[in-house]
């Protein structure tokens, strides 16, 4: 009995999948830094998969930075993507099984065909809802390019289109909203059985928050409900709110003061300053009385 067993993996996600074969057609070769490759052309775009970017690290270079990769002669196919990460095999050394990936976005997993504790007889997997009337509280709230979200980044490794414009909410619920209520497609009035799954996720959920909210870093986002990240953010801007105030208070300090001493060294008192002016006028008027006096007396000394 061949004990291969296939799955579908993309990214960290291991789905149970059907192998589609499609016919595709070879794209013009193109060189890069270690020689020739030759993609493909799939729904209008060129593709090149696996093209090596650094030496495997394996060996001295372990733990050494990258190093170039090898050169190769003739045309190297990039057609398929890269082998499975060798980690894999590394954590399941010594079971007597082994990972590799034969095609596209297939890893197969095979036992050393011997009876004892390698043998693989069953495997585990989560499965998405197709249908909004599925009998059961779970559905299809979101679409990735027309067909069921599955929590994967790319679309049967197709990056055709980025994952912030696939992702849409579902036609068919926007078309009918009844089917956050109804799904059984009898569901009777009155039975709140999905409204109170989707209350529970919302409410018990835990889900990863991008590092540019403010909480968490890219090495470790922070996760937990969206209650929780809601009392955290709010938190947090609360006490940013806080530092700023503090802050514009202190700044307002500063200003005063100095408003203050600026004050008291240009400021002009009008009272005062007129006394001065009054002052200096009588000075004038009593010098010019002197002057005047001065003068006859040269005057009548010149005539006598």
């Amino acid at each position: 009995m061949d004990d291969t067993v296939r799955i579908r993996f993309v990214r960290s996600t291991f789905a149970l999948a059907v192998i589609l074969v499609a016919a595709v057609a070879w794209a013009a070769d193109v060189k890069v830094e270690q020689g020739r490759v030759e993609g493909t052309v799939e729904e209008g775009l060129t593709v090149y998969r696996g093209i090596p970017f650094a030496a495997p690290p394996v060996g001295d270079l372990r733990w050494k930075p990258p190093q170039p990769a090898a050169k190769w002669d003739g045309v190297r196919s990039a057609a398929e993507f890269g082998p499975a990460c060798m980690q894999i095999n590394a954590a399941i050394a010594g079971s007597g099984l082994t990972a590799s990936n034969p095609s596209g976005t297939t890893l197969r997993i095979l036992d050393d065909g011997a009876a004892g504790f390698s043998d693989v007889n069953g495997l585990s997997t989560t499965t998405t809802q197709t249908s909004l009337t599925n009998g059961v509280p779970e559905l299809p709230l979101f679409t990735d390019g027309g067909i069921p979200f599955t929590g994967a980044i790319t679309r049967a490794g197709s990056q055709m289109t980025g994952l912030a414009g696939r992702i849409t909410v579902n036609t068919q619920l926007l078309g009918d909203p009844s089917k956050l209520i109804n799904y059984t497609g009898t569901t009777l009035t009155g039975d709140t059985t999905r409204p109170d799954f989707l209350y529970d996720r919302l409410q018990s959920g835990n889900f990863y928050y991008s590092p540019d909210t403010g909480l968490g870093t890219s090495g470790a986002p922070y996760k937990g409900t969206i209650m929780g990240f809601t009392q955290q953010f709010i938190s947090m801007q609360g006490e940013a709110a806080d530092s700023a105030s503090q802050l514009s208070q202190g700044q307002d300090v500063v200003v005063n003061t100095l408003q203050e001493k600026f004050n008291k060294s240009s400021g002009v008192n009008i009272d005062e300053e007129m006394a001065h002016l009054l002052a200096l006028q009588n000075a004038y008027a009593a010098n010019a009385r002197i002057m005047s006096v001065v003068k006859d007396m040269f005057q009548a000394l010149i005539s006598a």
